[in-house]
C-alpha cells in the first residue's frame, strides 16, 4: 500500500491572537499563577509532538488549553521550547505562546497584558506577528487537530470506566 503524504498550507485568518511571554517559570508553575485569573482554568494535554519539514526527530512542547464556552472562546498555551529545540523559530525570545482561537477585543487584550505581567517571574508579554503565515497557520491546524485528538481518546476512556 502507498503511503499517502499530506501537505497543507494556510491562508491568513485572523480570527486567533498569539501572545508571547518571556518568562523564567516552569510551565506547570506559570499556569498554576495563570489559573489563578479569574477568567483562565488551563488543563495539561501532554506533550505536543511536533516535526518540523526536512527534521526525522519529533520535538515534544507542553500544550495546556482552556475551553471557555461562556464566552466562545478557546486558549492554548504551549511552550515556546522543549529540551531539544524551539517551536516557533521567529519567536525564540518568548518562552511561552498563548494562542487563542478567535481575536480578542482590544480591551480584553490589554486586561490580559495586564494581569499576566502580574505575575512575578514574567519578564515581557507581547502580541506576536508573524513572517511566515503559512508555518504559524500550519502549527495551528496541528495544535487544534492534537486537542481534538486527545478529547477524543479521554471520551474513549471514559466509556470504558465501570459503572458503579
Amino acid at each position: 500500500m502507498a503511503i499517502k503524504k499530506t501537505t497543507m498550507s494556510f491562508t491568513e485568518n485572523s480570527e486567533y491572537t498569539i501572545i508571547g511571554i518571556s518568562c523564567h517559570l516552569a510551565d506547570f508553575r506559570f499556569v498554576h499563577y495563570l489559573n489563578k485569573i479569574k477568567y483562565f482554568n488551563f488543563i495539561r494535554y501532554g506533550e505536543f509532538d511536533y516535526q518540523f519539514k526536512n527534521v526525522e526527530e519529533i520535538f515534544y512542547f507542553p500544550l495546556y488549553y482552556f475551553d471557555d464556552k461562556e464566552n466562545y472562546m478557546s486558549y492554548y498555551f504551549i511552550s515556546n521550547r522543549s529540551e531539544d529545540g524551539v517551536l516557533m523559530n521567529e519567536w525564540k525570545n518568548f518562552d511561552y505562546l498563548l494562542i487563542t482561537k478567535s481575536k480578542l477585543s482590544d480591551t480584553k487584550q490589554k486586561t490580559i497584558f495586564i494581569d499576566i505581567k502580574k505575575i512575578t517571574g514574567v519578564l515581557a508579554v507581547s502580541q506576536l506577528q508573524t513572517i511566515n503565515k503559512n508555518e504559524v497557520g500550519v502549527l495551528l491546524s496541528e495544535i487544534e487537530l492534537y486537542v481534538m485528538e486527545y478529547l477524543k481518546q479521554s471520551k474513549k476512556e471514559q466509556n470504558k470506566l465501570p459503572l458503579n
